[in-house]
């Protein structure tokens, strides 16, 4: 209690030598949150099994004893500190503290390997890592030897024996910096007050889609114009309970982690993406935001569920769907509602969607969708549900957003308008480009890319759109992802890979066709759709085989795809595709950790099975 009295005291003083001019870095916003609710609770995280929470004042204590640690191993300004941790509070604890000191928090994804680990420490040139638990300490390890400068690496739970070079235990590291308040503390205080909007608050490793990940720098100011940008939006309030299930690795989930803290929301982390749906029940949040493949498994669910109901049941489920639509659109476009479409609103509530909201906790205003494309009819299916999804466009250039859907315009098939003081435009060649104070400096130690992606002020994004009459973004493809027939046609895979998606047994799909006569696909199956239909129809598991090639399921999926091509031009029509066995996973190597497929590994991959389906 003493030190926490004493860190507000300093924070206090930070703040009186700031006078009330707009923050300059986000350790500062930070600071002068907690001496505004110091007792009020932030952050909860499960101890024990125990939802647990945080206050501002704690919080802030933790941040200096962290900082004042990384100052007693000689953590310098500008310097970069790996996180190799899932979501965890003391994860956010070290970023705030890294940030302290001026320094430049390189996050390392929990799933990336020891390989992957390595080259973010070597790239970002970390002498410190934190590392959250022993499963990750092995990480470290395995890839020591490649990882020369690595000097120090700071353990968040320990279970006791574990070993590697340099080691430190978290609550040393917070012992050291508790003993060095005296000596070091006005020099953290004199590093905090130095920091300006244009410093790099982090390095965010890009994925590799297509090679080595690159290290965007974002700046203190960056993080500052996206929160101040949200200010007048009703999206993120004191009164709002989120629940943190992204990785903090992830753009996304930093910017909403730090919108939730400048206006002292609180913030919920869960134990981990598999336990969400409990966590969900648990904590009952107001707001969640996540990667369109969260809410597409939660869809998949719930046609699951609604697939076995009876036939009363299932059609008083279609009924009270249609319904929410109808009243969603009247809702979202400003049009008249008669007493009739109030009325069954109601009844619909009461039988259907109600209990449905329950299964997400029962509280939630809005869901957030963002980090890759998400299918209009999973959109539409939860807004009709009472949980509208706010989409929005950006990228980890643009420090996220730079496109959001407004609360009170729910649209499906859009990412929304520009933010205020962010300029979206489109190219001769209909590539999306962005300008304005969200775009990042530039790529750490690679200026060729950085030439590339900044040209006369612009973010060049490398993704395809266009704008409709009422301003809003259309997001229409990847160029690098543009498939070139050796016809000639020019065609953007995505809305073909939504169709097939939409199909009930599939669960993913890669359209094929960039030099090639006509477009094939490779999918995977949904496994819990396959096994129902397999029952409905009788079909056993093929000899040797798995259930999704079984020459019934294959015709099934065939025939819907022939439908699907009934509404597509001639060239833009799935000739041939191929059921791949399991799903593209992240363990498998085809996808990112931020669940974006990795066309190029899957087409490497699958070459075989591609190379098959052009043979006369």
């Amino acid at each position: 209690m003493l030190l926490e009295s004493t860190c507000l005291r300093r924070v206090k003083a930070i703040e009186n030598a700031g006078g009330n001019m707009a923050h300059q870095s986000v350790t500062q916003m930070f600071l002068s949150q907690a001496q505004r609710h110091a007792d009020r609770v932030f952050l909860r995280h499960k101890v024990d099994g125990i939802w647990t929470g945080v206050t501002w004042g704690e919080w802030a204590a933790l941040v200096r004893r962290a900082a004042l640690g990384l100052l007693e191993l000689g953590v310098q300004k500008t310097e970069a500190v790996c996180i190799l941790s899932e979501n965890c509070a003391p994860w956010v604890t070290a970023d705030l503290a890294i940030g302290a000191t001026g320094g430049v928090t390189a996050a390392v994804y929990a799933s990336n390997t020891p390989e992957e680990t390595a080259y973010v420490v070597n790239h970002s040139e970390a002498r410190v890592l934190f590392v959250q638990n022993s499963a990750q300490l092995d990480k470290v390890n395995a890839a020591r030897d490649s990882m020369p400068r690595l000097e120090h690496v700071i353990l968040f739970y320990a279970q006791g024996g574990e070993q590697c070079p340099g080691l430190i235990l978290w609550d040393d590291l917070l012992e050291r910096g508790a003993a060095a308040e005296s000596a070091r503390g006005a020099e953290l205080d004199a590093r905090i007050r130095a920091i300006v909007r244009d410093d790099v608050l982090t390095y965010i490793y890009t994925s590799g889609t297509t090679g080595p990940p690159k290290g965007v720098m974002l700046t203190h100011g960056n993080f500052l114009f996206i929160c101040e940008a949200y200010e007048t939006r009703d999206f993120v309030t004191t009164q709002d309970e989120s629940l943190s299930i992204l990785p903090l690795a992830h753009a996304l989930e930093r910017v909403v982690f730090y919108l939730s803290m400048s206006v002292a929301g609180t913030v919920n982390m869960a134990e981990s993406i598999y336990k969400t749906a409990e966590n969900l029940q648990e904590v009952r949040p107001t707001v969640l935001v996540c990667v369109p493949r969260v809410l597409e498994k939660v869809y998949e669910r719930i046609q699951a569920n609604v697939a076995e109901m009876s036939p009363l049941r299932r059609s008083i489920f279609h009924w009270a769907l249609e319904t929410g639509k109808e009243y969603a659109r009247a809702r979202y476009r400003r049009l008249r509602m008669g007493p009739g479409l109030l009325l069954r609103h109601a009844a619909a509530k009461i039988l259907v969607i109600r209990k449905l909201q329950q299964r997400v906790g029962g509280r939630i205003r809005w869901l957030g969708s963002g980090g890759a494309p998400l299918a209009p009819e999973i959109a539409e299916f939860f807004t009709a549900m009472g949980m509208p999804v706010i989409q929005a466009w950006g990228m980890t250039e643009t420090t996220a957003p730079a496109t959001q859907i407004p609360v009170e315009e729910i649209r499906y098939d859009v990412v929304g308008r520009p933010l205020p003081g962010v300029d979206v435009a489109i190219t001769d060649s209909g590539e999306i480009v962005v300008r304005g104070p969200n775009v990042f400096p530039g790529y750490f130690k690679n200026p060729e890319a950085t030439a590339d992606t900044l040209r006369n002020g612009w973010c060049h994004t490398g993704d395809m759109g266009s704008f409709d009459d009422e301003g809003f973004l259309h997001i229409t493809g990847r160029i690098k992802e543009l498939i070139i027939t050796s016809g000639g046609k020019n065609i953007a895979p995505l809305n073909l890979e939504f169709l097939l998606t939409s199909i009930p047994l599939v669960n993913q799909a890669v359209v094929v066709g960039d030099a090639r006569p006509f477009l094939t696909a490779l999918v995977t199956l949904d496994s819990e759709a396959v096994q129902r239909f397999a029952a409905e129809k009788g079909v056993a598991p093929p000899p040797g085989q798995p259930l999704e090639l079984h020459p019934d399921v294959i015709q099934h999926v065939g025939k819907h795809i022939e439908e699907k091509n009934l509404s597509l031009a001639r060239y833009e029509s799935i000739k041939k595709f191929r059921v791949v066995p399991g799903e593209f996973t992240q363990e498998t190597g085809e996808l990112t950790p931020t669940m974006k497929l990795k066309k190029r590994v899957i087409y490497d991959k699958y070459k075989g099975l591609i190379d098959e389906m052009y043979v006369k």
